[in-house]
């Protein structure tokens, strides 16, 4: 009775506008790419990035004269003034006070802010730097003082009062707001993250600003799910915010909502016409759902706003390679080249195209003289080393790979990489080693995490396997094939209770999940909880009528359950479908022995026996038709 365990590995584009995510054998029974760690430092959306509506001066410290809240009631008043436009009267109101008071720090915090509001940010800052010596704790008058330098372009100075900011008042939303800008324009995502994260805190609902910013860092890390959690309900269809869209369009697009990408780069189109990204999304997202011609179409329209750009000519030449028209593909790469400023990553396309058409010679020759090039691309090594395999030249593909660790020590992709060729090879220990060695420097990586689980697996440690893979289900706790993937390696480890959580786990998330169905299903009969196995399996197999495997297990269940003439019929649809499964025709040749046909029995069995082929049920099969009279 087979239990569905078909690991889907991940062979995917990054597709985020222009980022490439490795791919590597197609055929190797291994996970073929891995998130680079490095290319979350390119920003797909350069000149498109948009902060708050406040992020002006004269509204960001107007923003921040609320927060000062004076006791002094001539302050108040002063308060007021500033508030509305009066800056003269506001400033003789605190003028007033000082010469009563030279301490007040309140005092000279509003008189800073009205002055920098009055343009003289100088005096401006001579004057919050004096209410910070007087009240050393007073965090706003830090942000104001941040907000005047984000002004004069000094953003290093600007970046050490705002986290004295939060140091005085972790809660400043404002400084929070400002350190989350400043650190992705250092291009220091992740502490980027944590200040937008703490800067949305208490914001109404219906606040945008920096929540674009947030969301566009979540799909930059690979977290699209957080990304459109964050802006779905926030960003309505009739919304002009362009980097919304295309922040919501990009998640949409990783997720493989191919439809709803489309509708969201649909919108940033109409908002500007001519924006190019929205075109190469739409082009890139119709390529992605199977629609060529579409694909075809808003790509052209890309060429048609820059006929130099290599990028549109490149996306045009990928379309036609996914609609399997080689020749216009390679047309399209040959043009991109030609355009080009560093042809270098388009002539590994162009010979991973030859590759794909299985014109290995014409490859290699463009992926060696690559190799030969200055400082070449650590994909060359890559693609090598695949080409390598594909023609069973096994010690030149290690020795490419060997190569590469040595040439990028730093990437993570490079021990994965290697990690694969070495499962390839059976050689487990060292696949493990590897894929060890790229989770020391990419602690995160799914891809990296699932092929050490299958190495783990393959070597015979199943407990390790687990582990790797429940790592792997923390990481994306809503993954459905992460956890029927790590269901089934309970099961196999002998961890029914285990095993039943997570497939009954997969059918609360998934209740036509048909895999999840079938083994828990099995699981039951080993159980002989024979009426819900029989309900689950009939279930399955209400779905998908037509497969082999779904209706094998059903039909044995019911054979468990002394029900031999339905389990007749069924298993004998099921050995039609799947003529080449020795394991049912085991299963119906033990079911035609329960109804007495005896040579249809012996026919089906011999001939389950005969293909020399493993399968649970070998020796039981073997043993039966031995016993069998000549």
């Amino acid at each position: 009775m087979p239990g569905i365990k078909s690991l889907k590995f991940l062979m995917f584009l990054l597709v985020i506008c222009g980022i490439l995510c490795y791919s590597s054998v197609a055929d190797i029974t291994f996970p073929t790419s891995v998130e680079d760690a490095n290319l979350l430092e390119q920003d797909y959306l350069d000149g498109l990035l948009e902060h708050d509506d406040s992020s002006d001066l004269q509204s960001a410290l107007l923003d921040f004269l609320g927060p000062i809240i004076p006791v002094n009631p001539q302050l108040r008043n002063a308060l007021n003034l500033a508030n509305k436009g009066e800056y003269s009267k506001a400033l003789e109101l605190v003028e007033d006070v000082l010469r009563k008071d030279g301490k007040n720090a309140s005092a000279y915090e509003l008189k800073g802010a009205v002055l920098a509001l009055k343009g003289n940010l100088e005096q401006g800052l001579e004057n919050l730097k004096k209410s910070i010596r007087f009240n050393p704790r007073q965090s706003s008058a830090y942000t104001k003082i941040g907000d005047i330098y984000i002004a004069k372009g000094e953003n290093d100075t600007a970046l050490e009062y705002f986290l004295k900011a939060v140091q005085y008042d972790p809660k400043d939303r404002r400084a929070h707001q400002r350190l989350g800008i400043i650190y992705e324009q250092k291009k220091e995502y992740q502490k980027a993250v944590d200040h937008y994260e703490r800067g949305i805190i208490g914001t109404p609902p219906e606040y945008v600003g920096i929540k674009t910013n947030l969301g566009r860092l979540y799909l930059m890390s690979g977290q699209p799910q957080k990304s459109i959690a964050l802006l779905e309900n926030l960003v309505s269809q009739e919304s002009q915010n362009l980097l919304a869209h295309m922040v919501l369009a990009g998640s949409y697009l990783r997720i493989k909502q191919y439809d709803n990408a489309i509708r969201s780069y649909g919108t940033a189109k109409k908002i500007k016409s001519d924006e190019p990204l929205a075109y190469l999304g739409l082009g890139i997202s119709y390529r992605k759902n199977k629609q060529f011609k579409e694909s075809i179409a808003e790509i052209q329209s890309l060429i048609d706003l820059n006929d130099e750009s290599d990028s549109s000519y490149y996306q045009m030449g990928e379309t036609y390679a996914e609609a399997g028209d080689f020749q216009n593909a390679l047309v399209y790469f040959r043009k991109a080249e030609k355009i080009s400023k560093d042809p270098r990553y388009i002539r590994m396309r162009i010979g991973k195209l030859f590759m794909d058409q299985r014109e290995f010679v014409k490859a290699k020759e463009i992926l060696t003289k690559l190799l030969e090039s200055p400082s070449p691309h650590i994909q060359v090594y890559d693609l090598l080393g695949r080409l390598y395999q594909l023609t069973n030249e096994l010690n030149e593909a290690e020795a490419i790979l060997i190569q590469m660790v040595k040439a990028f020590p730093e990437n993570p992709f490079a021990y994965h990489r290697l990690g694969l060729y070495y499962g390839f090879t059976s050689q487990y220990d060292k696949s493990i080693t590897n894929f060890t060695k790229s989770l020391e420097l990419y602690p995160d990586s799914i891809t990296t995490l699932q092929a050490l689980s299958v190495a783990y697996k393959r070597a015979g440690d199943i407990s390790q396997s687990i582990s790797s893979a429940e790592r792997m289900l923390s990481l994306q706790p809503t993954s459905l094939a992460g956890r029927f993937y790590l269901a089934t390696l309970y099961e196999e480890a002998g961890m029914t209770e285990e095993a039943k959580a997570a497939y009954q786990k997969i059918l609360e998330q998934d209740p036509r999940h048909v895999a999840a169905m079938n083994n828990l299903a099995v699981v039951y009969c080993r159980e002989d909880r024979f009426a819900e196995a029989e309900e689950l399996s009939k279930k399955a197999t209400d779905i998908v009528p037509e497969n082999g495997n779904l209706l094998d297990t059903y039909g044995w269940i019911l054979h468990k359950n002394n029900k031999n003439k339905m389990a007749y019929e069924i298993l004998k649809k099921a050995s039609e479908k799947s003529p080449d499964n020795p394991e049912i025709l085991y299963h119906f040749g033990c079911v035609c022995l329960k109804l007495d046909k005896t040579e249809l029995a012996k026919q089906s069995i011999r001939t389950a026996v005969s293909m020399n082929k493993n399968f649970p049920s070998k020796q039981e099969a073997v043993k039966l038709l031995d016993s069998f009279s000549p």
